[in-house]
């Protein structure tokens, strides 16, 4: 229970107070004593002694559908009435800040509605879409009719959901919007019900079904707002702009704005049985990306919200997961969790427009294999879900014609000491690996020692980019120097031009699981004992005892705790 609805409950005329024997503080959200709540709630008391109590969750109601009919005035003075009676009320809180217009106070509304709704998922949805676009100047900005994002000036499409902002003729091509937008709709609709006289709804109806590609819905309440405003040139430039649209000769929409994909129909390889499931709020990437999926023979799943994906994940345990980070209901990094309960083994790749390294660091901190921002591009997506699909198939399989090892076109032959008889004749061959190149298309250059600050180096094997690019900055950060590694040739590559301080290795790799590869590398060394530490997301008992077993002197799983890792680090080399 958040600190706000402790306050709203216990501020009724009806409540009891009482206070418990110890005055330890509260588990959860609350942040402080019941003392101080007894404290407060006498405070509370004496200033609203004499108010008429109110029926908060009407006003409340009232005052949304007033925003949605775009009268802002009525609509702040209800929210005001709230929130002098009960400003622990935070739903109201966060409409206030939807009505602002200026950062600093859509910044103050917020942090109000944080603090008493700290455990409500809505407010925490919203503070985290809104305050990154927040510039922290006292800037007047508009807003998005459908999502609420702040819109700068001149902007004509929504970053956040896609929205179109006005109807041109240069903007028709270009659709790609999330869900955000098609669950706003019918509420608008309601409201143009009500008052059939608004033009303003009526046009804001115009943009969104637009911007979903509905044409003729969207000329349809052009037409509308032209009956209440016939001479407004808005309007006019708009029907003028759809009607060249809904004639005989009328283009269907690109639903992408993504380069068309290459498909090589002659040597193209189909799945078979693999099942993908999509989870994204927004129809058209849920199109496309099933599409592109499709033509290489896999089964899409989709599903719109969080609580959809674990019904599907319940029903069917899916190959791999494609994850939005924003859902209608919950986030990308709430569901990974749940997820992986039931689906530990199964790689989850996030696909999001938030870009930040923070948030590629949350992404594998919740328990993501990688993390992919929109817009992507496409060939780099089924690399992506091929790579981590064809894992599976490891030692004893042949590689796959398309893995890294494959296109340059090089073997590498792993040897231990043996004696071998060949014509009659006994000899030992070295223990160190040899490397056999055949018509080497990219020779890997011989690296020099990347030492960092503290005079350390970590060796980082890898395939995922993403986790490779997270470890290094988690590492650098520390203050050592980061060499990468992708595959099971570059890391003996780089162990023979350079011998690191300490070896980070993922159990799979494209071309030798972590396991083959571990003695490997100490044969490498140089004589030199160069601690081994196992990072994958393998979690069995076997697992773990097989990398022990190998020579890793610890074994760490994904997603992994960057002060775990580094203290782990620090006992090995510091």
């Amino acid at each position: 229970m958040g600190n706000g609805a402790v306050l709203t409950l216990a501020g009724l005329e009806s409540a009891k107070i009482s206070s418990l024997a110890n005055e330890d503080s509260p588990k959860k959200n609350v942040s402080f004593l019941f003392k101080q709540i007894e404290q407060l709630l006498l405070h509370f008391s004496k200033a609203t002694s004499g108010k008429t109590s109110l029926d908060e969750k009407k006003l409340l109601d009232e005052a949304i559908a007033h925003l949605y009919q775009f009268h802002r005035k009525e609509a702040g003075t209800k929210l005001v009435k709230i929130l002098r009676a009960n400003r622990f009320f935070y739903p109201a809180w966060l409409w206030h800040s939807r009505l602002m217009t200026r950062e600093d106070y859509i910044q103050k509304a917020l942090n109000e509605a944080g603090k008493w709704g700290n455990v409500d998922s809505e407010i925490s949805r919203e503070i985290e879409k809104i305050t990154p676009q927040i510039s922290g100047r006292s800037a007047t900005v508009r807003r998005c009719f459908f999502c609420w994002s702040l819109v700068r000036s001149g902007e004509k499409r929504c970053s956040r959901c896609g929205g179109f902002l006005r109807i041109s003729k240069t903007d028709f091509e270009r659709i790609d919007v999330s869900g955000e937008l098609e669950t706003v709709l019918p509420t608008y609709e309601k409201a143009f019900r009500k008052n059939p006289g608004n033009a303003r709804i009526a046009y804001c109806l115009g943009l969104g079904h637009f911007s979903l590609g509905n044409i003729e819905r969207a000329e349809k309440y052009i037409n509308l707002a032209l009956k209440v405003v016939p001479k407004e040139p808005l309007l006019l430039r708009a029907s003028s702009v759809l009607s060249g649209k809904t004639g005989r000769n009328r283009k269907t929409p690109k639903m992408s704005p993504t380069p068309p994909l290459k498909v090589e129909t002659a040597t193209e390889e189909k799945s078979s049985g693999k099942v993908i499931l999509v989870v994204e709020d927004s129809r058209t990437s849920r199109k496309v990306i099933s599409m592109l999926l499709s033509r290489k023979g896999h089964e899409i799943v989709e599903a719109t919200t969080g609580k959809e994906a674990l019904t599907r994940v319940s029903e069917n345990v899916p190959d791999l997961v494609l994850l939005d980070v924003m859902l209608p209901d919950m986030t990308g990094y709430e569901i990974l969790p749940l997820l992986r309960k039931d689906v530990a083994n199964v790689p989850v790749v996030m696909l999001t427009g938030k870009t930040s390294s923070t948030d590629r660091l949350k992404g594998m901190k919740s328990g993501a294999n990688e993390y992919l921002t929109k817009p992507f591009d496409p060939a780099k997506l089924i690399g992506v879900v091929d790579r981590y699909l064809d894992k599976p198939a490891r030692s004893g399989q042949k590689t796959d014609k398309n893995s890294a090892a494959a296109k340059r076109h090089s073997v590498v032959e792993f040897s231990e000491k043996k004696s071998h008889v060949k014509n009659g004749k006994k000899s030992v061959v070295s223990s160190k690996p040899t490397f056999t190149a055949q018509k080497t298309e990219k020779t890997l250059p011989v690296l020099t020692k990347q030492t960092g600050k503290n005079g350390k180096t970590i060796l980082v094997v890898e395939d995922s980019p993403t986790s490779r690019k997270v470890i290094s900055m988690v590492l650098s950060k520390k203050g050592y120097g980061v060499e990468e590694a992708a595959d099971g040739f570059e890391a003996l590559n780089k162990m023979t031009a350079a011998v690191p301080d300490l070896v980070l290795l993922d159990a799979i790799l494209p071309d030798i699981t972590g396991y083959e590869l571990l003695p490997k590398l100490q044969n490498a060394m140089d004589g030199k004992a160069v601690p081994v530490v196992m990072l994958t997301g393998k979690k069995g008992s076997v697992d773990r005892e097989r990398g022990l077993r190998a020579g890793s002197v610890a074994y760490l799983t994904k997603p992994f705790n960057p002060a775990n890792l580094l203290k782990v680090i620090d006992n090995h080399v510091g």
